[in-house]
């Protein structure tokens, strides 16, 4: 080469794709940071079988992320189906017996919480990280057991996994 020239490596990865008529892109992003969120409980309360209204609760998700560069990053994230394995017909748990109940977007409670397939949705967003500076992003989730469930009195939980996909 040259003295004073300048060797631009992205045209010399980029040639052969174009060379080959490649209509997919040859060069893929890389996340270089990390996130994590804190574990979130929604606790519904006191439940009596005989109260006319569904019990509603909220809670808030944060994830929290920080990276080695400055960038703005797509967010998605799942919800598993809980102990149920359904994310549309959740349930909380005591031994044998269960509670109906489910995790929304909103309080209008009409779009279930899941993986984004089968009628339900993934919260999604946007992280904005400055470089060697942490960020975070919250969302709202909405729960509630409908009334009118008769089971014996206990304590009723579910374990709910969720995925964060940064893009």
């Amino acid at each position: 080469m040259k003295p004073g020239r300048r060797f631009d490596l992205r045209r010399l990865l980029l040639w052969p794709a174009m060379l080959s008529g490649l209509a997919t892109p040859v060069c893929h992003a890389v996340f270089l940071g990390s996130c994590s969120v804190p574990p979130v409980a929604v606790n519904l309360g006191p439940y009596s079988p005989l109260a006319g209204s569904a019990l509603t609760a909220q809670s808030t998700l944060t994830l929290n992320c920080n990276a080695g560069v400055s960038l703005n990053a797509s967010v998605g994230i799942s919800f598993s189906g809980g102990l149920s394995g359904n994310a549309l017909t959740r349930s909380l748990k005591q031994g044998g017996h269960s509670l109906a109940y489910n995790l929304y977007t909103s309080n209008l409670y009409t779009e279930i919480l899941g993986d984004g397939s089968g009628g339900t949705s993934r919260l999604t967003g946007t992280i904005q990280v400055q470089q060697l500076f942490s960020s975070t992003q919250s969302w709202t989730i909405y729960a509630r057991l409908p009334a009118g469930q008769v089971v014996p009195a206990g304590a009723y939980a579910d374990n709910v996994s969720i995925t964060v996909t940064i893009d």
